[in-house]
């Protein structure tokens, strides 16, 4: 499916405003659609922050330009006239471009925030240009099941597949999360870029095999040989100034990839200094409200 424009921007804005409304009662969605009060039909809002408190809930929508002039009047008015049809409580516009004289000021007596998101050079605060983070690749596997009949005396090893005791094929992903499990740091040491040959023997419970004459055998050690692919990889940090009203932040982010995560790493420069780390998975997204 091809990229909407000023989806990239609308999606890190999310980010940056689930990274701010980290807390309880605090949900973003971005896209999040809602009724107008008139027709009846869903609107689509970028990003839209739902605080749930004891007096009830409370909307925020955040609308993002991040292409053409500086945002003007006649933006201004449509998104707030967008809100109140769709039960908004408070808005804010990020634009990449800034914003008119006049566009502040109809924003302001509209109840409406104006920040702007634009690119830095530096922050003297970051101490590295990037994140380095590092992939774990089986590439092969060779598993060997220990098993015993139930109620047998010692260890046999049939061919057949293996089953778990929900009735699931134990699968090559499986032996591979057992691994990731149970492998020393040491497996994982440098060098990098290279492939290493090893070989893992894991008690085992939960997996048991039929055989072709349909006797069950009870599985209790798992054998697997691999080979293992570790890559090492650079995700550069990008900077940005996140300005408005509320406050000036500097913020600096970056992919993190790792086995079974790919979040975006986003560290923001508090006022009184510190600097606030958060990670994004990933953002809700619903349909209809």
């Amino acid at each position: 499916m091809a990229e909407k424009p000023g989806q990239r921007f609308q999606e890190f804005v999310a980010i940056l405003e689930r990274a701010f409304g980290h807390a309880d009662g605090v949900t973003i969605h971005s896209p999040y659609k809602l009724r107008d009060k008139d027709t009846g039909r869903l609107r689509e809002h970028d990003v839209v922050i739902v605080r749930k408190t004891h007096h009830g809930e409370t909307l925020t929508a955040v609308e993002c330009k991040d292409r053409g002039r500086p945002v003007g009047v006649d933006f201004v008015e449509q998104f707030s006239k967008k809100n109140e049809k769709t039960g908004i409580h408070h808005g804010i516009i990020v634009s990449a471009t800034g914003f008119a004289e006049t566009a502040k000021t109809k924003a302001k007596a509209l109840n409406i925030t104006c920040m702007t998101l634009a690119e830095a050079e530096s922050h003297p605060w970051v101490g590295t240009s990037f994140i380095v983070s590092s992939s774990r690749n089986f590439l092969h596997l060779d598993i060997f099941v220990g098993c015993k009949p139930t109620g047998g005396p010692g260890p046999v090893q049939p061919s057949s597949p293996y089953i778990n005791d929900t009735g699931d094929l134990f699968t090559a992903e499986a032996a591979k999360d057992v691994l990731h499990q149970s492998l020393p740091e040491e497996a994982y040491a440098p060098p990098f870029d290279d492939v290493r040959e090893g070989r893992c023997r894991v008690p085992i419970t939960g997996l048991h095999v039929i055989d072709a004459n349909g006797e069950r055998f009870e599985a209790v050690e798992l054998d697997i040989s691999y080979k293992l692919e570790i890559v090492e990889e650079n995700h550069p940090f990008e900077l940005h100034n996140y300005t408005g009203e509320a406050g000036a932040y500097e913020i600096a982010s970056g992919d993190l990839v790792v086995p079974g995560i790919n979040a975006k790493v986003v560290m923001i420069k508090q006022e009184d200094g510190s600097v606030a780390v958060t990670f994004a998975a990933g953002l809700q997204g619903t349909s209809e409200a």
